[in-house]
């Protein structure tokens, strides 16, 4: 088994490698099946979870929304009828739905994180290049090539920080 460090990027981008590997765990490791509330009353009445109003399903969560314009949140990756999705179509039982809606909110909230971290260094960096512009002001160095030094730094800085522009 390696380090989650010693991992590739490629290894890393795996998600479904990763689920499968976490589920194959759980099930080697663990027993017991994990059901939403409601779930054996839910699957009585309603067949073809399809054929439902997923607003009358709607759960209440005081988390973090992690809908995103191509994926549902968790709080509806966990009502009873995409749960029931999942286990008769998708092939994967309620206690999977709910690692698999748990690891994708964990990764969502990283992946913020990490777009953050490297956006507060690129300000950073930004901050540190404006610093050296306004010391050779200050110091008088405002020649005409100091003047083209500093319109490249700004086309470069703009070039490899576009966040901070916009």
């Amino acid at each position: 088994m390696k380090k989650i460090r010693e991992a590739t990027n490629e290894e890393l981008q795996d998600f479904p490698t990763i689920l499968n590997r976490l589920m194959s765990f759980i099930k080697n490791n663990w027993t017991g099946v994990v059901k939403p509330k409601g779930y054996k009353k839910f699957l009585e009445e309603h067949y073809d979870a399809h054929n439902v109003e997923y607003k009358d399903f709607i759960l209440k969560f005081d988390g973090f929304d992690s809908s995103t314009a191509g994926d549902i949140g968790i709080h509806s990756k966990l009502n009873l009828p995409n749960v029931a999705c999942n286990e008769r179509e998708g092939d994967m039982s309620t206690t999977e739905s709910l690692i698999s809606a748990c690891l994708s909110y964990g990764i969502l909230i990283g992946e913020e994180r990490g777009k953050r971290n490297a956006d507060s260094g690129m300000r950073e960096n930004f901050l540190i290049n404006v610093s050296y512009l306004l010391k050779d002001v200050e110091m008088g160095n405002t020649t005409e090539s100091m003047k083209e030094r500093a319109k490249r730094q700004l086309l470069v800085m703009r070039s490899l920080y576009p966040q901070i522009f916009e």
